[in-house]
């Protein structure tokens, strides 16, 4: 399992992967709340995904797509969290792990994140 170079030299957000586990207590809402342990420190790219147009006219970022090195890919799951730059951000699609047609193996690690109501 290795990143090829081309997408590797890209890699270089620095990013904090959290394991997210639901606690014992909901909030005022009902929502569960979860309880976030670090599980590794890596590198990313992140790559805007949708837009959608606010009432003002001023486009927002809702989704992005997040690359992460193959080496990630035993790690990161469905309940995953990620910190870059001090902003949280949540998976909400299972992450998707690409195979390379070159190398066997995983080529990298991609998944759909949107910024946590947390941050």
């Amino acid at each position: 399992m290795t990143t090829p170079s081309w997408l590797a030299r890209r890699l270089t957000m620095p990013v904090t992967i959290l394991e997210r586990i639901p606690n014992a207590n909901d909030d005022e809402y009902g929502n569960v709340v979860y309880d976030t342990t670090p599980i590794r420190d890596s590198v990313c790219f992140l790559q805007p995904s949708t837009e959608v147009e606010l009432a003002d006219g001023r486009a927002g970022v809702n989704t992005m797509l997040m690359h992460l090195p193959a080496s990630d890919v035993d790690v990161v799951d469905t309940f995953s969290a990620f910190v870059v730059g001090g902003v949280q951000y949540e998976a909400i699609a299972p992450p998707a792990a690409p195979v390379s047609l070159i190398r066997p193996g995983v080529d990298h690690v991609e998944v759909q994140v949107q910024r946590s109501a947390d941050a």
